[in-house]
């Protein structure tokens, strides 16, 4: 989905992690965004940098899309419980604000950690109906209950998945404005600005991530 949006080219076999050209501008309601996306497989690897760069990189994503394949149940099952849970327990929970190390002082989020944008999707949506196995108002249904945006694309349609990202911009720019207000008029924030990872409506630029289960090794 990554390769698709960034380059419009779409490969059955590639290395998610191999990083290179990962960023790109996008129109969205009249404003132009750069975003810088990466994309995650969760599948099990020995590597533990492996594991590590991905807990980091969910810290600090501004937007993560949840990606799972309609005819891969067990995919969709991952990447709604144990991946999401590491997804949301991996999130800053304080921010630091000063000049020097010495200087700075140490804000707690008033939601208890930082928010983030988060949409979730199905990939493969072109396949047959006898090869799916998840039924998309089951999706729907969890995305809804997390407060997030569903959809299904094919990774080929270029269309469909520009349309996904814009959904995740619009994802991470609520967020993102949820947290500069409760920050702005929480007691314990008070005279605090929001970290840069805050100010992304403003800055024009975001960083997300793709986050995906691979169990088949043809899903994308």
């Amino acid at each position: 989905m990554a390769l698709q949006f960034l380059k419009g080219e779409h490969f059955a076999r590639y290395d998610p992690t191999a990083f290179g050209e990962n960023q790109r501008a996008l129109d969205v309601d009249g404003e132009r965004y750069e975003l810088e996306l990466v994309d995650f497989s969760t599948q099990e690897r020995d590597s533990h940098y492996y594991r590590s760069l991905l807990r980091d990189t969910c810290r600090d994503s501004a937007g993560v899309v949840l990606l799972y394949s309609v005819t891969d149940k067990s995919s969709f099952q991952k990447i709604t419980t144990s991946e999401y849970d590491r997804l949301v327990l991996s999130r800053k929970q304080n921010f630091d604000q000063g000049g020097t190390s010495f200087q700075k002082l140490r804000y707690p989020y008033p939601a208890g950690q930082q928010r983030f944008g988060c949409i979730l999707v199905g990939s493969k949506a072109d396949s047959p109906d006898i090869l799916r196995e998840v039924d998309e108002e089951e999706a729907r249904s969890w995305a809804t209950a997390h407060n997030m945006e569903h959809s299904e694309i094919d990774a080929h349609n270029r269309a469909q998945v520009e349309s996904a990202i814009v959904e995740l911009i619009r994802a991470i720019i609520r967020e993102e404005q949820k947290d500069a207000e409760q920050l702005k008029f929480a007691p314990e924030t008070a005279g605090a600005q929001p970290p840069a990872a805050a100010q992304g409506v403003k800055q024009k630029r975001s960083f997300g991530g793709v986050l995906r289960d691979a169990v088949k090794k043809m899903a994308a």
